[in-house]
């Protein structure tokens, strides 16, 4: 039904926003010290595995993303990771990493281009028109200790409001 009428309960588009202390000793009230994680209905992971099993021909993704792909575990990589630098520890050798802060490009995805783009790659237009509806939905709350904030809407969808797509016959 929902492939027929492109529209998702707006149940899943709210998701509750925990933030995760980075550094314990650290300043808990900086947003810099958190990592936010959002935890969604499980209903919501069906949907979206049902989803991946149905247009996954139409998505891919880097050969470098290791996380939510088929036949890749993260927890493999990262525990190749923790052998590998633990053997250059045992040799002597300095280890150094590095990383990329990429919470400040999140939301910067241009969600018209993006839908035209799916649409003009001949992605069927039930699954855009779901995505759509999905995106339009979102909200949140934040829950703090033991507090929780109103939901409020946090969907990307502001500019994406000229976006037109074509409605069900």
């Amino acid at each position: 039904m929902i492939l027929k009428t492109g529209l998702v309960p707006t149940e899943f588009g709210r998701g509750v926003v925990v933030p995760i202390i980075d550094d314990k000793l650290g300043n808990h009230s900086s947003i810099d010290n958190c990592s936010p994680i959002t935890l969604s209905p499980v209903l919501l992971k069906v949907f979206e595995h049902c989803l991946l099993a149905l247009f996954s021909q139409y998505i891919s993704s880097d050969n470098l993303q290791f996380g939510f792909k088929k036949a890749s575990d993260v927890f493999m990589h990262f525990l190749l990771y923790v052998l590998f630098v633990t053997i250059l520890i045992k040799k002597g050798s300095n280890v150094y990493i590095a990383s990329l802060d990429a919470s400040k490009a999140l939301g910067k995805v241009n969600h018209a281009r993006l839908f035209s783009l799916l649409l003009s790659k001949n992605v069927p237009l039930c699954f855009v028109r779901v995505m759509f509806d999905w995106y339009s939905k979102l909200s949140c709350v934040i829950r703090w200790n033991n507090a929780e904030s109103s939901f409020f809407s946090c969907s990307v969808l502001s500019e994406a409001r000229g976006c037109s797509l074509p409605t069900p016959v």
